[in-house]
């Protein structure tokens, strides 16, 4: 058999390689697609479904990124950092009100300072900063999102809290940050002293401490007990009353340039406060009005005080009656009687009259040495003239005990 344009012998090796060629397609098919199925593969994907399996591939990529995504961003310990200021290099603690008054009702005021600018605030007040060049961090008088608060001072210096705090317009905040560091108290540029506080510390350092007032302590009465057994502080210039009498823990405050015992600190006064008393002195410390300057002193106790008590004595002293003696001294002749007092001024002793002289005597608005006539005393067949001669400032004295003779002179100072 011939084809057109091909030999027969050619058509017949055409048919036989098409038979074989599906032969084997036949005998190797099954083979393969059992030996797919056993590997457990998708024999449609592996022939014809390449694209689809990419498709998917990626859709799922795709949902595992959104579905990471959202919970990274929604997990706190993945939250933004943003870094607190190293404002130690920039503020400096320089100083507090020191006042006890301060002190109680809380309301310290503390000296801060930058590179630009000083504040004064109190303590737990809120305190802004402007962070935007992180090399020289100032005060901020508008709300910012960096703030430091003051937290307690001790010796060591300012302890404050500084915070970060990010927020939205409506008030939920997207950051927030804070820790705790404390500011060394570095030196103070030199406070400044108005006149009366520099005329009150002037005052202090001219001021005498004397002893308490022997005078009190022996026959004081119930009027006098807030002055038994205190010290009395001698203030020698611009004082109504030169002398006040203190204890441990008192407080004056300089009022129209006189200082005044007060039961409280005087807001916007000058201050001094009693720390202590000893064998040594008085031991204070002076505050300005605002408290940021502060001094403290020591007021020598005085021990040195010019007096002839030791050596006194009458000139001649007798009975004039069972109440009264008649005595002189010095070319005069005094007629007193139980609880008369003598002081003796510029050499010469004389009557204390009226009470204005009595107070100020007690006041020490005037120095003088002192006698008081207590009375006569009987004992077995003497009598005794008994009183009390004190020193200038009544921080020493002697009992005069004295026998009496029964005599009449014939005129008397009065």
């Amino acid at each position: 058999m011939i084809i057109k344009g091909m030999s027969y012998t050619k058509w017949q090796k055409i048919v036989q390689m098409g038979t074989t060629f599906f032969s084997v397609i036949a005998i190797f098919l099954p083979i393969f697609t059992l030996f797919c199925y056993l590997l457990d593969s998708d024999f449609s994907t592996l022939m014809g479904g390449k694209a689809s399996y990419a498709n998917g591939r990626k859709k799922k990529l795709v949902e595992s990124k959104s579905s990471g995504d959202h919970s990274i961003w929604n997990n706190e310990t993945h939250q933004a950092y943003i870094p607190i200021p190293d404002i130690e290099k920039s503020i400096f603690f320089t100083g507090y009100n020191y006042r006890p008054d301060a002190n109680h009702t809380g309301s310290r005021l503390i000296s801060l300072s930058s590179s630009k600018n000083k504040l004064f605030a109190k303590e737990k007040e809120r305190i802004y900063l402007n962070c935007s060049d992180p090399m020289s961090i100032t005060f901020s008088e508008k709300s910012s999102p960096y703030s430091l608060v003051p937290m307690s001072i001790d010796n060591k210096g300012l302890t404050i809290r500084l915070e970060v705090k990010y927020e939205k317009k409506t008030g939920e905040i997207i950051y927030e940050s804070n820790k705790e560091l404390l500011l060394k108290k570095t030196s103070p540029e030199s406070v400044k002293v108005t006149k009366a506080a520099d005329d009150g510390r002037k005052s202090l350092m001219q001021t005498s401490l004397f002893a308490p007032d022997t005078m009190i302590s022996l026959i004081g009465g119930k009027e006098y007990s807030e002055k038994k057994d205190k010290h009395r502080l001698y203030f020698k210039k611009n004082q109504t009353s030169k002398c006040c009498y203190v204890k441990s823990g008192d407080m004056l405050s300089y009022v129209n340039g006189i200082w005044k015992k007060s039961n409280k600190a005087l807001k916007n006064k000058p201050l001094f406060k009693v720390s202590s008393i000893d064998s040594t002195g008085l031991h204070g410390t002076f505050w300005n009005e605002t408290g940021f300057y502060q001094k403290n002193y020591t007021i020598q106790l005085n021990k040195k005080t010019r007096s002839s008590i030791h050596s006194f004595s009458f000139d001649k002293i007798y009975k004039r009656n069972n109440e009264s003696v008649i005595c002189k001294i010095k070319d005069r002749t005094f007629l007193i009687k139980p609880h008369d007092w003598l002081i003796k001024k510029n050499s010469t002793w004389h009557h204390i009259k009226n009470l204005s002289e009595f107070t100020s005597l007690v006041n020490l608005d005037s120095l003088n040495e002192l006698i008081i006539f207590e009375g006569i005393l009987k004992e077995k067949e003497k009598e005794l003239f008994i009183g009390y001669i004190f020193d200038s400032v009544r921080s020493n004295y002697k009992k005069l005990e004295i026998p009496l003779k029964k005599k009449e002179t014939p005129s008397y100072t009065r």
